[in-house]
């Protein structure tokens, strides 16, 4: 009996121990809007124009969000031509990176998770040792 309730503190130990690593989630960081512009992709064409109906109209924009280190560009898909307030030039922004995802969120605005196009290295030395 001894045993067990020794192996369920050590547990218990462990769990609190790692638990500030499981709830921090991903890294944020502070990031500005460079530029947001409009991206028309080209549609694709299979067989004759009379075999289907029109695609769905997708409006998408390219974002650039600059931080210390990085220039992401970032693309916002929606139905409707609206971008959000949050996604104007010279906003400033938290953004949490992912692999392929990058998740923005403007002061007194919802969170947006936009797909990663591109990264790119930020002119100058702020970030000499970043990976």
């Amino acid at each position: 009996m001894q045993t067990i309730n020794g192996a369920v503190w050590w547990l218990l130990i462990f769990f609190v121990a790692c638990a500030p690593s499981y709830a921090s989630g991903p890294s944020s960081e502070q990031g500005v809007i460079v530029a947001v512009q409009r991206h028309d992709a080209e549609r694709a064409h299979y067989g004759k124009f009379t075999d289907a109906p029109a695609p769905a109209e997708e409006f998408r924009y390219d974002v650039s969000i600059r931080t210390n280190c990085w220039i992401y560009l970032a693309r916002y898909k929606n139905w409707t031509e609206y971008v959000p307030s949050a996604l104007t030039a010279n906003q400033t922004v938290q953004i949490s990176p992912e692999k392929r995802f990058l998740r923005v969120k403007g002061v007194g605005s919802d969170e947006l998770i936009l797909r990663i196009v591109s990264r790119t290295a930020a002119a100058g030395n702020s970030c000499a040792s970043a990976p």
